[in-house]
């Protein structure tokens, strides 16, 4: 045979017993004798079945020099595939009694579930720690224009002024109040009060003044300077300084304390967002900002209350930020809250999820920056696994729920799976470990 053929030597030995099955060799063969047939694995996939061994031939095939044709492998005849059928049977029957034997240990060892709830702590710390760099101070403006909406009415007002009175007269002489005077342009003007001119003293004449207003409310009544120059009395003469302050009745648009604060608000978002895009630049990858308080100034070209169609509203602001490389403060945070831990809690206990840390407060000091921050997270009691099953393989389940409630970090414990007073199974596969966490 060559090795063409059969792969490997090595083969499988099947034994059967004689049967017939209206074979004419098979009728010769007494009932209840054995035979042996000899299955060989072939290369390229298959068997190969025989009666007989087949010798070990060498690795290389015999060269052929004769022009005789060699002969053909002989097939196996058609009368042994019952029994080759019954040999390939039995092998598989052998490998499903080994399967169903280790299906069958699976199936008769319970599975116990061991649900364990270990001990939890929120733990709290401050600190700070020399850490960061002061940016160089960035100012930044905004501007808006807007319409002002506010509205204002103004009366009408009288004019008011005063009147010199001049007395060329030996005697004095006396204005009463409410005498009317009348100006160059038609206004009229009244005496507040009453008034005595004393009598003229060569050189100098006798000399007094009054107030007086203008008889109708408005604008017209500022009159200037002389308007009034007239002489009554023969000796005494009236003149009237500059009247002011009268004005029309009319209505306009003033600036309100909303038309700044709008736009300011506005503007000051985008200050902001701009400068903390322009700071944000300063920073490495590596690095996180802390904001240094910083106030914006706000500045408009009118005030509320003043008269005018629109305001431009200014924001202009400097700030500066510290800039800080985060896992530096994170380690620093960690190591705190570790010492705190154990010092409060205990040893074996882990992190459970991330630390949580907040800056409270940023100090500058000769280019030394130190953060003050506070920082908490969740610490779980470290459970080991392999620990637990170790401890109660093969224990009552009492006896196990009692070793496990009594283990130091163990909050809560449950064993499901089997019966109070059953044992827990010896073979590990078999205790499952389920671990809680209830913040």
């Amino acid at each position: 045979m060559s090795s063409r053929y059969v792969e490997n030597i090595p083969h499988i030995l099947a034994t059967l017993q004689g049967q017939t099955n209206g074979d004419q060799s098979q009728q010769d063969q007494p009932v209840g004798e054995t035979e042996t047939i000899h299955i060989y694995p072939v290369a390229g996939g298959g068997i190969f079945l025989t009666k007989n061994p087949i010798e070990k031939e060498s690795q290389e095939p015999p060269i052929v020099e004769s022009d005789t044709p060699t002969r053909p492998l002989a097939q196996p005849q058609h009368r042994n595939s019952p029994r080759v059928l019954h040999c390939i049977l039995l092998l598989f029957l052998f490998l499903l009694l080994d399967s169903a034997g280790g299906i069958l240990n699976d199936l008769s060892t319970p599975t116990a579930t061991i649900t364990i709830t270990p001990k939890i702590h929120t733990v709290s710390v401050q600190g700070s720690v020399k850490l960061g760099t002061l940016l160089n101070p960035i100012t930044l403006s905004e501007s808006e224009t807007v319409s002002a909406t506010g509205h204002g009415h103004q009366d009408a007002t009288y004019a008011t002024g005063t009147l010199t009175l001049y007395n060329g007269l030996f005697t004095s002489q006396f204005i009463a109040q409410g005498a009317v005077f009348t100006g160059s342009d038609g206004i009229q003007v009244a005496t507040d009060q009453a008034v005595t001119i004393p009598a003229n003293a060569p050189p100098v004449d006798g000399q007094a003044t009054v107030t007086a207003h203008a008889l109708k409310k408005g604008a017209s009544g500022n009159i200037a300077t002389g308007d009034i120059t007239i002489t009554i009395n023969n000796g005494l003469l009236v003149r009237n300084n500059q009247f002011s302050g009268g004005q029309d009745s009319r209505d306009f648009t003033i600036v309100t304390k909303k038309d700044l604060d709008a736009p300011a608000a506005t503007l000051q978002t985008k200050v902001t967002d701009s400068m903390t895009a322009a700071l944000q630049q300063q920073r490495t990858p590596t690095e996180q900002l802390q904001k240094v308080p910083c106030t914006p100034t706000v500045t408009a070209n009118h005030a509320p209350e003043e008269e005018a169609q629109t305001v431009t509203v200014t924001v202009s602001e400097t700030c500066t930020a510290i800039a800080y490389d985060i896992s530096t403060l994170q380690a620093k945070a960690m190591q705190l809250l570790t010492a705190q831990v154990v010092k409060t809690v205990g040893k074996g206990y882990m992190v459970y999820g991330n630390i949580s840390v907040t800056i409270t407060k940023a100090t500058t000091t000769q280019k030394i920056v130190v953060l003050s921050f506070s920082t908490y997270g969740t610490w779980v009691y470290h459970i080991n696994g392999e620990a637990i099953q170790a401890l109660v393989s093969g224990k009552p389940r009492r006896t196990a729920l009692q070793l496990l409630t009594h283990l130091r970090g163990v909050k809560r414990a449950s064993i499901s799976g089997v019966d109070s007073d059953q044992q827990l199974p010896t073979d590990l596969q078999h205790i499952h470990l389920l671990i809680v966490f209830l913040p």
